[in-house]
């Protein structure tokens, strides 16, 4: 058990974008939020700290998962009702190559970001568009269009799984429920007109879900352009790839998580038929809501142990 009276000192954090105040061991130059150094002094006032925060935490990423479920289950019912089982289908099995991407594209760094190892600094998450880029220009010719479309999809998606990360572990979720709150109500709105405009391109309803990803790249290229114009030392000393090897040990893991609850999704056009899973899929869908809602639960029980754990001074 280590001693939890140490002596910090303030230094500056990467950008204005990271939520923490950053403070250093000045003994072992661990960082650690000023938040968790004001756990550490008094182990009470902490614990109701960490509590309460984590118990708000744990509120906000429900309400998103349930929002994030009645929007889908609103637009699979606009789907389904619309373009009929095989469209249906065919863009179905687009998504479900999309949300398996996801784990892939984060390359671990969403898990290792609940573990408090993230960072809101732009090199965190830059390999997503570099991996995400390469899939969607190269894979048209050898998969199709489709699954080019499926990377871009999962490119947004994998940088909101690691900002949900990051906020979750920091108790500071603003910034991801905010970009989450747009994505569901551009998906929820576009969908809509595209109902009731009677699109039966299932491209189109596609576009829907790839058009958030290009925001979030120029958000991401805009904050990036921000943080390498201040002057920070520390801009050249980021070991890539020492983070990489450390991070992609929690890739089997999310893949294999999400290939449980999909892999007939992404099977049943190969077995049956793409009206086939057009079929099953309006049924399924409706029974995301109680997974997207205990995926948040548990995720923030992460987040709060991780919290818990340095404010008593034990390591992770």
């Amino acid at each position: 058990m280590k001693s939890s009276h140490r002596t910090w000192r303030k230094d500056l954090p990467l950008s204005s974008d990271v939520a923490p105040t950053v403070l250093t061991d000045a003994s072992t130059g661990e960082a650690k939020s000023q938040d968790t150094v004001v756990a550490c002094s008094d182990p009470l006032i902490g614990s109701r700290s960490l509590i309460a925060r984590s118990a708000k935490a744990a509120a906000a990423t429900t309400v998103a998962a349930l929002s994030a479920a009645g929007v889908a289950f609103v637009v699979n019912i606009l789907m389904a009702r619309l373009l009929g089982p095989a469209p249906r289908g065919g863009g179905a099995w687009v998504l479900q190559v999309a949300y398996v991407a996801v784990p892939a594209l984060a390359l671990g760094f969403d898990r290792s970001a609940l573990r408090g190892e993230g960072s809101r600094s732009w090199r965190f998450v830059v390999h997503i568009w570099v991996v995400g880029a390469v899939f969607s220009i190269g894979s048209p010719a050898i998969f199709g269009q489709h699954v080019a479309v499926a990377f871009l999809i999962a490119s947004g998606g994998a940088l909101l799984a690691v900002e949900r990360g990051v906020g979750m572990w920091a108790n500071r979720l603003g910034r991801y429920l905010i970009l989450q709150a747009a994505y569901l109500v551009w998906i929820g709105v576009a969908s809509v007109l595209l109902f009731l405009f009677s699109v039966h391109d299932v491209d189109a309803w596609l576009a829907v879900y790839a058009v958030p990803s290009i925001f979030f790249f120029l958000i991401w290229l805009l904050s990036a352009f921000k943080q390498r114009s201040r002057l920070n030392p520390e801009n050249g000393n980021y070991d890539w790839w020492k983070s990489y090897l450390h991070n992609v040990r929690y890739v089997p893991g999310g893949i294999s998580a999400i290939l449980a609850a999909r892999v007939e999704r992404l099977l049943l056009p190969f077995l049956a038929s793409s009206a086939a899973l057009g079929l099953y899929v309006s049924v399924a869908t409706a029974s995301e809501m109680l997974l997207w809602v205990a995926q948040g639960i548990s995720e923030s029980k992460v987040g709060q142990e991780v919290s818990s754990n340095i404010s008593r001074g034990t390591v992770v």
